[in-house]
Order: C-alpha cells, then structure tokens, then sequence
C-alpha cells in the first residue's frame, strides 16, 4: 500500500498574552494511506500533548510525492 501526504487542519483553544481565550489554528502533514488512516495518525501523534484537545477542521490529501529531511 501505497503511502500518501495528507494535509490536516485543526483549531484549539488557548489563551493569548492578554489573558483572552482565542481559538489557535494548526497545519500538520501527516503520512497515512487514506483520510481515515489520517485522522488517526493525527490523534496518536498528539496524545498526551497540549494540542490533545484540537478539532480537525479538514482532511485533504497533498501532491507532495516525498519530504527530504536532513
């Protein structure tokens, strides 16, 4: 099965420098084999961090074919 990249977009609450509550958006890439894969690939990565509490906004898959890291 053939891997793909998928962009995830989510929001979560926090609190800015003034003390207001502000929603914060976040975008992650995430590899998975379908949008289902994912949302759960997603989820395991953020347990038990501050962004546990994100809702996912959107799923969509990229074109990117591969990441290079150094």
């Amino acid at each position: 099965i053939m891997k793909k990249y998928f962009l995830v977009k989510s929001k979560i609450e926090g609190v800015n420098e003034q003390g207001k509550v502000v929603k914060l958006s976040e975008q992650n890439l995430v590899e998975a084999v379908d949008v289902k894969d994912a949302e759960s690939v997603f989820r395991a990565a953020i347990k038990d961090t501050v962004l546990e509490g994100s809702d996912i906004t959107s799923i969509s898959e990229t074109k990117i074919v591969d990441v290079f890291q150094s």
